[in-house]
């Protein structure tokens, strides 16, 4: 029987070896597991990554993730192996060196992960700088109330946490658009927004943004000239003829109608004098009067 303690050299524990080593994720123990598919692993990498860059936003990427992997359409046991199996794959680059140095096995759920990815890659910095945003929240000159409630709503978004209550919300965008803004939000209140609840308040602002979309109420937007279609003369079918022809007939009457409202031009009607032979008629002529019309007279009466 060997020594079960054998005496080991300061070589050996110089030596490499893969024994002890254990992924961050402790994934939890269960029955019928499904096996990940190879096409399924890509899809995250190329739909789903996130490099840990202060530019890119830690709570878009999970919504992002959860929504490829629920799509998945698992069972919760499953939903939740699968959940912690893929995510290390959507980590890329800093954020990926980040999850290889947590302990082994320090992972065992899916609360744990992303408490962990948000505290590491949204730091309280980052949280106060953005509640910050939402307290001086300012409508912007010449915005719209849509824009600026849906701007107000991203800011929302982007920091869950932010520990603001809805009344307080609803307070902050009010007490922060123009006063134009407002006076039309108290009309739409009946009175005065105060007097709603913070329900109320809310739903009535979404509505509002509705019909304020500034994408259909734009009188120019229906101003706009339209392009002429052209069709292409190797390309007509037996169902275009009928459209060549209203064309065509649309063509013509602009012509004609042209044609009424211009002005007529009357030519001017050039005589020879018969006295002088000048451009200009004959009882016109200024040369020697007297002389003239003696003249006239005698040619007058030679030719009778």
């Amino acid at each position: 029987m060997g020594d079960e303690n054998p005496i080991r050299t300061l070589g050996d524990y110089s030596k490499p070896s893969h024994e002890g080593y254990r992924n961050t994720i402790e994934l939890p123990i269960g029955n019928n597991v499904v096996p990940l598919r190879s096409d399924t692993i890509r899809l995250v990498q190329n739909g789903c990554s996130f490099h840990g860059l202060r530019s890119e936003d830690p709570n878009q990427h999970l919504k992002d993730f959860l929504k490829l992997v629920d799509s998945l359409d698992l069972d919760g046991e499953n939903r939740e192996r699968t959940r912690l199996r893929l995510f290390q794959f959507s980590l890329r680059d800093q954020a990926s060196n980040w999850l290889e140095r947590l302990p082994a096995g320090s992972i065992t759920t899916w609360e744990d992960l992303t408490t962990r990815f948000l505290a590491q890659f949204f730091p309280p910095g980052r949280t106060a700088k953005l509640r910050n945003d939402i307290l001086m929240f300012q409508q912007h000159h010449g915005e719209s109330l849509s824009k600026a409630w849906t701007r107000f709503k991203d800011l929302l978004q982007k920091v869950p946490h932010h520990g603001i209550d809805l009344w307080l919300q609803v307070q902050i965008f009010y007490d922060h658009v123009n006063p134009v803004t407002r006076r039309t939000i108290d009309q739409s209140a009946g009175g005065k927004l105060r007097d709603q609840n913070a329900e109320e308040s809310w739903a009535l602002l979404e509505d509002l943004t509705l019909y304020d979309n500034e994408s259909w109420n734009d009188l120019r937007d229906f101003a706009k000239p339209i392009k002429a279609i052209t069709l292409p003369q190797d390309v007509l079918s037996t169902s275009d003829h009928p459209l060549i022809e209203l064309k065509n007939q649309v063509q013509r009457l602009m012509e004609a109608h042209l044609a009424q409202t211009q002005p007529t031009q009357v030519n001017k009607i050039t005589t020879s004098c018969e006295i002088c032979s000048g451009p200009h008629d004959t009882q016109y002529c200024m040369e020697d009067i007297e002389q003239a019309f003696v003249e006239y007279a005698s040619s007058r009466t030679d030719e009778a």
